[in-house]
This record gives C-alpha cells, structure tokens and sequence, in this order.
C-alpha cells in the first residue's frame, strides 16, 4: 500500500487546500491520482477569466459539454465582451456556483450586447463589478436584481440615454454591502432604480463620483435612502464645485467618510462645508486623498494658485476645530508615484495647523493619524 492510499483522504485534501494560490503546484498535484485531481480542479478553476476570443476557443474545445466542465468550481468569473469577443450564452448556465462576477462590456455601434443570458445564472452571486458603454440603465439594473443575494456593486461607464427603468424582481436583493456608482452621464437613472425596490436599500459603504451639478441630487438621494446603515462614505470630485455644497445631515450614523478632489486648482470649500454638516455621533475617521496632480515639489506655497492655497488653509482650520471638539482622527493619503518628502511637505503647507512644523504636537498627535499609501 502506498504511502498516498495509507493517509486519511481529508488529510491530502486539507494539504491540497494549503496550496489554493500556487497554481503550477496544483497543477502537478493533479496528476498524481484521480482523487487528488478532484481536489485540486476546485482551486484551479476557482478563478475563470474569459477576456480574449482565444481562451473561449480554448474553452470551448476542451470542454465541448457544458455540463460536463469544470465551470462548476468556478467562484470568480470575468467576462470581456465586444464585437470581437461574445460569450457562447450556452455555457453561461454551467458557471452556476459563481460568487463574484467580473463584466466588461464594451460593443461597437454595430454590435449591441444582449445582457439577457447572464440573469439569474448564479443564484449565490454575491458580488458584481462591471464596466460599460453604450449600455441602457434599465438592462444593467433588470441583470442585478436576478441575484437575490447581491450585496456589493461596482458600475463604471457610460450608461445610454434611455430611462427605461429596470424590471422588479420577485426576490429582491440584499443590497447591504458597498456600491460604487462612477458612471457619467446617468447617476440620476441608475439611483431611482435602485431607489424603486420595494424594499428598500442598506448600503453600509457608498463610493459615488461629483462629476456636475447634476448629480448633487441623486447622491444626496441615495445617502437619505441608506442612513440608517451606512457607515462609510467616499466623495469623489473631478469638477469644480463652485458654490455648490453637499449636506451629509442625513447620514446619521456614519463612521468616516473620505473626499478626493483629482486637481489642485478644483474649489475645495465644498469639503470643510461637508465636514461641518456631519451630526452623525458614531463618526470616527476623515480622510483627505491629495490631488493627483501634487506629484512635484508643491511645498512653497507660492507654487500652488493662491486662491486654492487659502481654500486649504481654511480648511484646515476647520478641520482642527471639527476633529478637536470630536476627538476624531484625520487621515491624509498619499497619490501613487508621489515620493515621501513631497508628501510630507504639501501636507505640512497645505494643512499647517495639523501638520505644520511648529504645531503643538501634544495637542493633537492623539487625533491625528497621518498615512502614505499606495
């Protein structure tokens, strides 16, 4: 008897377990018997990737029975579909036990993209991050609402101008985990479908992008419509705001929110009015993501636009008052590509009361938590 058949078959399959992110040595663990190759198909095919026409040929060719493929221990499927890639939709089904769904669709005017076939093939679907063209709002959201326990949601594109609104579903989805909704134009569309489930939304994370006037009112729709759950907020800015402003009021009880505003000449006053309007009593973090354009030596502030470097030193005055009175901490992040002493020096100018070298570091060193990362 063999040293393999003489060991407890639940002892080889943990040992295989041990070895789910080492691809090459399942693949050799494969090979050595046929109960061994059960259990190293379940991590080898845990991650399937469609993203050229080569590996569905492939696909195809190796496994011309759905029924019969390994698409079963799939528990991440990505998908890129254009007018050169198109998904064989009888081979969708078979992916059934997919957790987290990855979709690129990207079709030429020529070429429209049926999203049809993907509804409800995996009823354990948890999460779905998808990037578009050309796609109308009422598809995407009719596609989401067939997997009851969706939770998380990530959208990027460019919704089409239709506003068709999304089909209901029976079951609704859970809704309770995090959306990120970076699409432009159609922020409008996409929050009153998801505002028409009948019952309701709880996002506890929202990630939603400032782009133009427009979308002051559907974020604001979507913060009152989750208040009661949520706990983190992130405001991404790529315009500039002028007088417009954002009241987070509503978000009773947040825990941090975070603001990026992506060029340093960008009016930053909507940030500190922000930071102000919070009532939320739960509130533990603020977190600031520097301009992308802070890659050089901006220390001095006479190289950064005077009317922005006093929008700055306002807020920073704010901040000091807002994080002293709650004790809070303030998390500043650095850009990629951004080296350390760049970093710490636009800090140090553009947040002097926190930062600055002459501050009273006994003050505020137990509320302010300063971070780099990548």
């Amino acid at each position: 008897m063999s040293a393999i058949e003489r060991l407890p078959t639940e002892l080889w399959d943990h040992i295989i377990d041990q070895l789910y992110n080492q691809p090459d040595a399942l693949k050799s663990c494969s090979k050595v018997s046929k109960s061994w190759a059960i259990r190293s198909r379940k991590h080898i095919f845990s991650s399937i990737s469609f993203n050229s026409v080569a590996f569905v040929v492939a696909w195809r060719n190796a496994f011309p029975d759905p029924c019969n493929s390994p698409a079963h221990h799939a528990k991440t499927l990505t998908i890129r579909m254009n007018q050169n890639n198109m998904f064989p939709p009888k081979y969708i089904p078979s992916f059934c036990n997919v957790t987290r769904l990855v979709l690129h669709v990207h079709p030429n005017h020529n070429c429209q993209v049926s999203l049809l076939p993907l509804h409800g093939f995996a009823p354990s679907l948890k999460s779905v991050r998808m990037t578009f063209q050309t796609l109308a709002a009422g598809s995407i959201m009719s596609l989401m609402y067939t997997f009851p326990l969706l939770d998380d949601l990530l959208l990027v594109g460019n919704p089409s101008e239709s506003r068709t609104k999304a089909t209901l579903p029976a079951t609704p989805p859970t809704l309770s985990g995090s959306v990120c909704l970076m699409v432009y134009p159609g922020m409008r569309t996409m929050v009153d479908n998801l505002l028409s489930l009948p019952s309701g939304i709880h996002f506890r994370e929202l990630t939603l992008p400032w782009i133009c006037d427009e979308d002051v009112c559907p974020m604001l729709d979507l913060i009152s419509a989750c208040s009661g759950t949520l706990e983190s907020l992130q405001v991404l800015s790529r315009m500039d705001q002028g007088n417009t402003c954002i009241d987070l009021s509503s978000a009773t009880n947040i825990k941090s929110v975070a603001f990026r505003s992506e060029v340093r000449t960008h009016n930053i006053d909507w940030i500190a009015i922000a930071i102000e309007s919070i009532k939320s009593r739960r509130l533990e973090e603020v977190a600031l993501y520097l301009p992308r354009d802070f890659l050089t030596n901006t220390a001095m502030s006479s190289q950064i636009p005077a009317v922005v470097y006093v929008q700055w030193l306002a807020l920073d005055k704010v901040l000091l008052r807002y994080l002293t009175a709650r004790s809070l901490k303030l998390k500043v992040v650095r850009r990629p590509k951004m080296d350390e002493k760049t970093f710490v020096d636009c800090v140090e100018c553009l947040l002097p009361s926190l930062f600055g070298k002459n501050r009273n570091v006994r003050a505020v060193a137990h509320l302010v938590r300063m971070e780099s990362t990548t």
